[in-house]
């Protein structure tokens, strides 16, 4: 789909959910769902990694959904869980990973 503004073409394109679901752009300023969404796949990671990375979830996210999402255990230090829905292509040939299996920490957050 193209469309026209002030003498330039510009391409418009839809996105769409995990699910194949059109999202909308009042979906994408919902905190609320997204932060949902967050539990459900905070969850899932610490059943999956937690022992092996010695993380759990924050125990302050009980009452407060905006607190960081995982504690580190030995020291106490609290992280964020940020989520990618699309493998890290290049994980491979860089690092020797599989894509699909390859996650991320960041020192800042």
């Amino acid at each position: 789909m193209r469309r026209e503004m002030t003498g330039c073409i510009m391409a418009s394109y839809r996105q769409f959910d995990k699910y194949g679901n059109p999202v909308r752009h009042e979906d994408l300023q919902n905190k609320r769902l997204w932060c949902k969404e967050g539990e459900k796949i905070e969850e899932a990671f610490v059943n999956r990694h937690g022992e092996v990375l010695q993380i759990g979830i924050n125990p302050e996210k009980e009452t407060n959904p905006y607190a960081p999402d995982l504690i580190f255990h030995p020291n106490h230090k609290l992280m964020d869980l940020k989520t990618q829905n699309t493998p890290f292509f290049k994980a491979e040939k860089l690092y020797g990973i599989d894509p699909t299996h390859a996650i991320v920490f960041n020192r800042k957050n």
